[in-house]
């Protein structure tokens, strides 16, 4: 009986984790929902970061880079751009920007397909094309935010360089330097509030 009990709270756990990391779809199209992934997931995480001692908030930082409506970004061009940027394909079936390109150490930031169903099938991504891609980073994160934050960022422009899109921001506004700034307000406030939080 409690071999069996342990097992449900397993997959419980399991299912709670990847509902954390997994960008939540919403019907229409142009909706990656992530703050409603992570407010949603904040009980789960703050539950278990409470038993650590300390109750940690997340924060979810989005770029979106939106191809021109008649040139949609092709699969086949996509995946050799994004090796060279040092993304791996992995869990929840998007790409990855690990601490090293080879793909070891933490995950600096992610990204996914901006459109339904949100991820890649990297079997058929030579024929696939999409609108567009986000690119997301989760606080707290290994390192410095504000440096990860720029290599998101520097990502982003070369995807939008080389696709002719545009940088939006997470509310799918075109990024300007004052939402740039506000990015970057928002890392040294949430670094503030870590700092606080560990006194």
């Amino acid at each position: 009986h409690t071999p069996a009990a342990k097992d449900t709270r397993k997959t419980k756990k399991r299912a709670a984790i990847k509902r954390r990391q997994e960008p939540k779809i919403g019907d229409d199209q142009m909706n990656i929902d992530f703050d409603d992934s992570v407010s949603k997931a904040q009980p789960v995480s703050s539950s278990s970061a409470k038993t650590a001692g300390s109750q940690q908030e997340q924060e979810v930082l989005v770029l979106n880079v939106k191809a021109q409506e008649d040139a949609p970004i092709s699969g086949a061009a996509l995946l050799p751009l994004l090796l060279t940027l040092g993304f791996k394909f992995g869990d929840q079936e998007i790409f990855h920007r690990h601490v090293n390109s080879n793909g070891k150490g933490p995950v600096l930031f992610s990204l996914a397909n901006m459109f339904k169903p949100g991820v890649f099938d990297i079997d058929n991504l030579e024929t696939f094309s999409t609108q567009g891609v986000s690119l997301f980073m989760i606080l707290p994160i290994e390192g410095d935010a504000h440096q990860v934050f720029n290599m998101m960022h520097n990502a982003a422009r070369k995807i939008a360089d080389e696709f002719n899109g545009s940088i939006l921001d997470g509310r799918r506004s075109v990024l300007t330097k004052q939402g740039l700034q506000q990015y970057m307000e928002k890392i040294r406030e949430f670094e503030r509030k870590r700092m606080i939080s560990r006194h």
